[in-house]
């Protein structure tokens, strides 16, 4: 039994001395305007990825970068999304639906109205094609098919507490009968007793068919499948989740369940060891720590509801955060991975991650071989006192009695009697993490390097080496850069006073050698290459040596472009040696004593020394080194950050660690792409024009003088991390894809000409995944007056007014001078006519100038149409050209009194 007892303590102490694996990604939204607060019952995300959440004032909607709002005529509590994926919502006034109004907004439409006592509603869930909606004394069923209502009164089980789904049925939860099933339109009681005497407050089930997780209203937790209910321990920490008091919870991985509580935050736990692996509260980067709702997104997102407003979880991602631990000071400015512990260097010193367990005492009394054991009397009294108390109750009893309670003389006088000796167990009960400052470091601490096994770190206090949580200093003077050389058991530096010192980290006391003597320069970088030839990078130079022993033996000096002090950097890779500052890339000419560009840098954003001798350049969104390396996963995941301040690689245990501009420390390790990269599909959400918002439709058609269109994208994404960007292509117009922009979501053209056109859009995320929306066809058509049936129409007018002026001829002369007019007039709307024609045809918007060079011409062209009409409307009734001009020219003065 001993032997057992210290097997499971040791694979106890096993499971929690792994190294800790760092908090969650988190990324924080609120919504936007000042008619909305935070005060939110629920959370859904519909087919498309856009999250609707129950507010107070009414509906939001997110697609992670616009928020909408649905006005309510009361407070919404709960949510629950159809198969055809419409939003259906039930409050204080009742139940409804969300759908498009007149001007394609989203509106709130009431299917309660007609049933007086539908109201507080406190939750509705959707099986099939029935909406189940719940209050303290009623049941509603409504088919969503045929819009009917039908009514559940419960007489003898008192008020209805909560609406749950179980194996694709439904349950309601009552005061007096317990869960209850929903048979048709009444309540019966569960067929299996596993489930009658069950008060869930929430029912989730597992991925897989691994069953269900079920909390009921006394915080305890429970596993549900094939018919049979068995409680769930946790291991680590039952406590944590009882006091804090168990909410929702949803089980989402084969290994992972986020459980919602409502003053602890949000726990993550193993259902199926009984182990909680994460505690998202205040202390780790949650906001607030009483959780209002909780919900899952399709990427594997936690959404968790807060005063504040919302927080999105990211268990599944392959980065973690370092930073939120108690006791780490400053601006972070390095960090390393040494012998599985963590070493931050921040504008204050140095701190190391550190390991603090808490422990369970319990004292055990067994008898001490060689006494004893005749005493009936007392084995049953004490036989008694442990039914009565327990047997650790009896032992902590006998723990706490003094020396001095106990009589030496009875003990002799009772040879007979049992001696016992107190034992005591230690059972870890949790594992905390905080950081602790190194002492003898106080200010900046830009660098770590490993080598043989020992650790050595550089600022402005000077170089240590860090043993045991403790700094001893080999040198006091400020350390710019240092570089360690394990081929050459020696570490090189350059100092904030331009000296070069050189230490032999083998020798005891890592003594400084006189290698470069008086020599100063300012070096900011120093590496190794496969020769074993050690490079400085200066502000104007760079330059190799070679040593033998503490002599230089050889060395070679080149000059570089550097004209702004830019740092400038190099790097080793097999024959490859490059440099970089802000000029360009560069590397040596063979045969020439000379550097050569082979890159410029104007699409460079950023450069830095990693702290492994590698250096880092970030240019068209992505990270890469400077020399080349195979592109791998985690490679791909540093482009998620583009404001990278520090960059450090341990390739023996595949790891990254990143500082950002915002003192955030990730490291990043397990990469599973598809767990980041956008599931979400890009399509177009509405068209907005001057006066109103369109839906989208498989043809749509335009007027010019309305040609102002607005076409709004939408691409959900949540993590903060993909920077979505667009760009379009309008055929019909231009056959150019635009330039990427993060802004290109929203598609303005202010003026459109006439025609037919197909609208292209695509989205590229920082990954680089492309995702392309359906194509948008649309027409633009031309204003009435030049559309063929308004020509038409001005054709038969003319033909009309000629066929008048014609017949008017022929009658008596006093018709003559209307026929005249006529005639005239018809010449006139001919002569515009064709103009008109002539302009839409060939006429430019681009220039008055131009225009008025097109009227000359056109004029120049109809001059001889003219003509011929003008002879054949008068016949014989001379007209000149100047009458025409005159007429259509003449201004009517008013006359003067």
């Amino acid at each position: 039994m001993k032997k057992f007892f210290l097997v499971q303590l040791l694979l106890f102490l096993f499971f929690f001395s792994k190294a800790q694996d760092g908090d969650f990604y988190l990324t924080h939204y609120s919504p936007t305007g000042s008619r909305v607060d935070n005060v939110n019952f629920d959370i859904v995300q519909d087919h498309r990825g856009i999250i609707c959440i129950a507010n107070r004032a009414g509906i939001l909607t997110f697609d992670g970068r616009n928020w909408d709002f649905s006005k309510t005529p009361s407070a919404i509590f709960s949510l629950a999304i159809s198969s055809s994926n419409v939003i259906y919502a039930g409050g204080r006034s009742g139940f409804g639906r969300l759908s498009r109004d007149a001007n394609y907004n989203l509106s709130y439409v009431s299917l309660s109205d007609r049933v007086p006592e539908a109201k507080d509603i406190f939750t509705i869930l959707i099986q099939g094609d029935t909406l189940y909606a719940i209050n303290e004394s009623h049941i509603f069923l409504y088919n969503i098919e045929s819009g009917s209502i039908q009514k559940i009164s419960p007489r003898y089980s008192g008020k209805l507490v909560n609406l749950l789904s179980l194996e694709g049925k439904v349950y309601a939860l009552t005061t007096n009968s317990g869960m209850q099933l929903i048979d048709g339109t009444k309540l019966v009681s569960p067929a299996n007793r596993a489930l009658r005497d069950l008060e869930p407050g929430f029912i989730c089930e597992g991925p897989n068919g691994k069953g269900y997780l079920i909390g009921n209203t006394d915080h305890e937790l429970f596993l549900y499948k094939q018919n049979k209910l068995k409680p769930l321990k946790i291991s680590n920490d039952q406590g944590y989740l009882a006091e804090s008091g168990v909410q929702k919870g949803i089980w989402f991985s084969d290994s992972l369940a986020a459980i919602s509580t409502l003053k602890g935050g949000v726990v993550f736990i193993d259902p199926i060891k009984g182990e909680i692996k994460e505690i998202i509260n205040y202390q780790t980067g949650l906001p607030d720590n009483e959780i209002l709702a909780l919900a899952i997104d399709q990427n594997l997102g936690i959404w968790a509801a807060h005063a504040v407003g919302l927080t999105r979880i990211s268990p599944t991602f392959p980065f973690k955060n370092f930073n939120r631990y108690p006791g780490l000071q400053g601006k972070m400015l390095s960090a390393r991975d040494h012998r599985g512990k963590l070493y931050v260097g921040t504008s204050l010193g140095v701190y190391h991650l550190d390991e603090i367990r808490n422990y369970n005492e319990t004292v055990h009394y067994v008898k001490v071989p060689g006494s004893q054991d005749e005493e009936p009397e007392v084995e049953a009294e004490e036989e008694a006192a442990g039914k009565s108390g327990g047997i650790f109750s009896f032992l902590k009893r006998d723990r706490d009695k003094k020396d001095t309670d106990i009589k030496p003389a009875e003990k002799q006088e009772r040879k007979t009697a049992p001696v016992y000796k107190a034992q005591i167990e230690r059972e870890l009960q949790s594992i905390k993490y905080r950081y602790k400052k190194i002492e003898g470091i106080e200010s900046k601490t830009f660098q770590f390097a490993s080598a043989g096994g020992r650790l050595f770190c550089g600022g402005l206090d000077g170089l240590f080496e860090i043993t045991d949580g403790k700094a001893t200093p080999i040198s006091r003077l400020p350390v710019r850069y240092f570089y360690v050389s394990e081929s050459l058991g020696k570490i090189f530096t350059s100092t904030y006073t331009d000296e070069l010192k050189v230490f032999n980290y083998r020798a005891e006391g890592l003594p400084e050698m006189e290698v470069f003597g008086d020599y100063k320069d300012y070096v900011q970088h120093i590496f190794e290459d496969k020769h074993h030839r050690i490079w400085f990078c200066s502000t104007n130079d760079l330059y190799w040596i070679r040593l033998k022993g503490d002599q230089i033996t050889e060395m070679d000096e080149y000059h570089i472009e550097n004209p702004y002090f830019y740092e400038t950097y190099g790097t080793a890779s097999g024959d490859s040696i490059l440099f970089i500052n802000e000029s360009g890339i560069f590397t040596i000419q063979d045969g020439k004593n000379t550097l050569q560009k082979v890159r410029s840098a104007s699409n460079i954003d950023r450069y830095l020394a990693g702290a492994d001798g590698k250096v880092w350049i970030h240019a068209d969104q992505r990270w890469s080194t400077l020399v080349r390396e195979k592109t791998s996963d985690k490679l791909n995941l540093l482009s998620l950050f583009k404001n990278i301040n520090y960059i450090a690689t341990d390739d023996r245990k595949e790891e990254y660690w990143v500082i950002t501009d915002n003192n955030d420390l990730y490291k990043l390790a397990q990469p599973t792409l598809s767990t980041i990269s956008n599931g979400y599909k890009l399509y177009l959400k509405d068209i907005k024009t001057n006066s109103e918002i369109l839906p989208p439709a498989p043809k749509l058609v335009f007027e010019q003088q309305n040609s102002n269109l607005i076409f709004e994208f939408v691409q959900p994404e949540y993590s903060g991390v993909l920077d979505i960007q667009y760009s379009y292509k309008l055929d019909g117009l231009n056959d150019q894809w635009s330039e990427w922009s993060s802004n290109y979501n929203e598609i303005n053209f202010p003026y459109l000409p006439e025609g037919e056109y197909v609208l292209k859009v695509k989205s590229r995320n920082t990954l680089g995944a492309i995702n392309e929306a359906a194509p948008v066809h649309f027409k633009v058509i031309p204003p009435y007056w030049k559309r063929a049936w308004f020509y038409a129409l001005e054709f038969l007018t003319m033909a009309l007014l000629l066929f008048i002026s014609v017949k008017l001829k022929k009658l008596d002369t006093k018709y003559h001078l209307v026929s005249r007019l006529l005639a005239v007039l018809t010449l006139i709307i001919i002569i515009e006519f064709i103009q008109t024609v002539a302009e839409n045809e060939f006429g430019s918007s681009s220039s008055p100038v131009l225009d008025f060079i097109m009227q000359v011409l056109i004029a120049l062209i109809i001059l001889p149409f003219e003509g011929i009409l003008r002879k054949y409307i008068f016949k014989g009734n001379e007209v000149k050209v100047s009458d025409i001009i005159k007429i259509r020219n003449k201004q009517v003065n008013p006359k003067t009194k």
